[in-house]
């Protein structure tokens, strides 16, 4: 079940156009769509993997956003990065990717299904109960904090 099948991940000309705004208008409407944009991404790549994968991953230390993130959406991280690193560094922690997969009904469509929102929190699980969890989030979010140009 791994790799880049992008299926769930957002609409690449999405990501266009917030990139546009972000460049003209920056300001709070631009993060939080951009904020949308990274947690729907890095839901989805988790969300990609079966439990057992996921937790593999972890203990190998496997950089999931560096090999599996595509390419178009590295791009625009990195295009509207400069001009909301501030803000990306702000919203984009390990804690809040914690909070996103333990509630994903906070901020999913009300008719997703059940089984999608269970399968989100169990990532949250496996990287909570898997030893080095935490430090493999972290690196994750460096990897983002790198296309945005935060570090």
């Amino acid at each position: 079940m791994s790799g880049e099948s992008g299926q769930d991940l957002p609409d690449a000309s999405r990501l266009e156009k917030l990139a546009g705004m972000a460049k003209g208008f920056g300001g709070l409407a631009a993060t939080s769509a951009v904020q949308g944009i990274i947690r729907e991404q890095v839901v989805a790549l988790l969300n990609d993997h079966d439990p057992e994968e996921l937790r593999q991953y972890i203990i190998v230390n496997y950089p999931l956003v560096r090999e599996e993130l595509p390419a178009e959406y590295k791009r625009v991280i990195s295009n509207v990065g400069p001009s909301l690193a501030g803000q990306i560094e702000a919203a984009v922690t390990p804690e809040a990717i914690m909070t996103w997969l333990r509630d994903p009904e906070e901020w999913m469509d009300d008719d997703a299904p059940e089984e999608h929102l269970d399968q989100i929190r169990e990532c949250a699980r496996i990287i909570e109960e898997t030893p080095e969890g935490e430090r493999w989030l972290q690196a994750q979010v460096v990897e983002i904090y790198g296309l945005a140009g935060v570090l």
